[in-house]
C-alpha cells in the first residue's frame, strides 16, 4: 500500500494479531472452528449453523504481508500460528475463497523464511470438495453442454453455480 494507507493497514494487521492471540490454546495454535470474530468483544462468534476455518489462510496471508512491510516479529508469528492451525487439520477447511491465500503465504514463507509448510496439502484443498461446506470448491463438470471445469462455486446448491470473482481471486492468488 501507499504510505497514506500504512496506518490503516498496520492497524488491521495489529488487530488481527490480537484476535489470533485470543483464539490460541495453551500450545499457541489458534482454533478457527468459528463462524466469525467480534472485535468489539475480542471473542469468536458461533452461530451454530456453519464455521469458516479457512479464515486461518486469509489471516496468514494478511499477517505475512504485514511482516514483509514492517518486519515486526508479531506479524510473522501470527502468520506462523495461522499456518500451523491449517497444518493440524486432516479435513479440508475451505468455506469459500480464502485457501489460495494460505497456499501463497505458505509457499512464500517456505521460500523466504525457511519454513516447511505442506503447500501440497493446502493446494489440494483449493481443488477438493470442502469438509465444512459440502459441494463447494472448484467445479470439475460440464453443465448444460458447457465446460465448467476450473470455476469456483458449488456443485450442489440449487443444482450448482459458479462465481466469476471467486474464480478470478482463486486464480490470482495461486
Amino acid at each position: 500500500p501507499g504510505a497514506g494507507l500504512d496506518p490503516a493497514v498496520r492497524t488491521i494487521a495489529d488487530r488481527w494479531r490480537d484476535a489470533i492471540a485470543r483464539l490460541c490454546g495453551p500450545d499457541g495454535v489458534p482454533s478457527f472452528e468459528h463462524t466469525a470474530f467480534r472485535f468489539e468483544t475480542m471473542a469468536p462468534v458461533d452461530n451454530g449453523r456453519w464455521r469458516e476455518p479457512d479464515a486461518a489462510a486469509g489471516i496468514a496471508w494478511l499477517a505475512y504481508a504485514a511482516w514483509t512491510r514492517w518486519e515486526h516479529p508479531s506479524h510473522l508469528e501470527t502468520a506462523d500460528r495461522c499456518l500451523r492451525s491449517l497444518e493440524r487439520r486432516d479435513a479440508n477447511p475451505a468455506y469459500e475463497i480464502l485457501m489460495p491465500f494460505g497456499v501463497l503465504a505458505a509457499a512464500r514463507m517456505n521460500a523466504e523464511q525457511g519454513r516447511t509448510y505442506d503447500i501440497h496439502k493446502f493446494l489440494a484443498w483449493c481443488f477438493e470438495p470442502s469438509s465444512v461446506r459440502p459441494g463447494w470448491g472448484i467445479i470439475a463438470e460440464r453443465w448444460g453442454g458447457y465446460d465448467c471445469h476450473g470455476l469456483a462455486g458449488s456443485v450442489s446448491d440449487g443444482g450448482g453455480y459458479a462465481f466469476a470473482m471467486n474464480t478470478f481471486v482463486t486464480a490470482g492468488a495461486l
